[in-house]
């Protein structure tokens, strides 16, 4: 799991994966701030099993490049990604998926903002 009370820059090499905790807010990436992703390699993050799951949680997003697949897992409610603010891709490659919830939602991509997409397949 990653945790930035920050704004954060991944830059992708190789084949990466990211597994969260059971507990109450579980997210295999989450940034108080401004998540931006890019490099040629790939990333698998997957929310853990509690009351929510997403496998990013942000207030803003950006994908430049590289091949992401964010997941969340059955819960209450669970997100691909969970937005509060925006989403912008500009490239590259991004499979959201989301298990079924128990009782809240279940979307592969949860935006509270602005969705852009600029390039790259969703």
């Amino acid at each position: 799991m990653i945790h930035s009370y920050r704004d954060l820059n991944l830059v992708l090499k190789n084949k990466n994966e990211i597994t969260a905790l059971s507990g109450n807010w579980q997210s295999g990436i989450r940034v108080n701030g401004k998540l931006t992703i890019s490099g040629s390699g790939s990333l698998i993050t997957t929310g853990g099993t509690g009351y929510t799951s997403h496998g990013i949680t942000v207030n803003n997003l950006i994908i430049n490049s590289g091949t992401i697949t964010a997941i969340g897992q059955e819960a209450n409610g669970s997100s691909g990604i969970y937005a509060r603010n925006g989403v912008t891709i500009n490239g590259g490659k991004l499979i959201a998926e989301a298990s079924t919830s128990s009782g809240g939602s279940s979307r592969g991509i949860e935006c509270s903002g602005t969705f852009t997409l600029n390039g790259g397949n969703v």
